[in-house]
């Protein structure tokens, strides 16, 4: 009888331990993806007001070769060039430096998409099914219809 009322508890007390290993595990997962979403969306911010900066320069004056230097060299520092989309966005922006009278729909193309994969990861990473965003995408809709 002792030895039942000594085993009991320490059987409860494991499981309890392993519980909240278990629940360690998940919470450390759940703050490395809020972490790495919360950074994407900031690089894709920056990136996308740095392109955007270097359109405006780009368009508005020819004068603005320096201006549009620095802009492209800003950008560069965000980029992966082992990554073929960022590689193709640096040399997207080399050649606008070198042509200053290409239409500005192909950077905008190639930004797009480079923005795109990021998206994608991170939603990937953050582990949002397609699913999930499908749902969420009709429940966002049906708030806005009912508006």
């Amino acid at each position: 009888m002792e030895f039942a009322n000594f085993v009991f508890p320490i059987i409860i007390a494991m499981l309890a331990m392993g519980v909240s290993v278990f629940n360690l595990f998940f919470y450390i997962k759940d703050i490395y993806n809020k972490t790495t979403t919360s950074e994407r969306v900031k690089w894709i911010n920056a990136v996308r007001q740095l392109i955007a900066n270097f359109i405006e320069a780009y368009v508005s004056d020819s004068s603005n070769e320096d201006k549009l230097i620095f802009i492209k060299s800003h950008i560069e520092l965000f980029l992966n060039h082992e990554n073929p989309d960022h590689y193709e966005l640096s040399n997207t922006l080399s050649r606008y430096l070198n042509d200053r009278d290409l239409p500005i729909n192909e950077l905008t193309a190639i930004s797009q998409i480079v923005f795109k994969n990021s998206w994608e990861r991170m939603k990937y990473e953050a582990g949002i099914t397609k699913r999930e965003e499908k749902k969420y995408r009709k429940l966002t809709m049906v708030s806005i219809l009912n508006r």
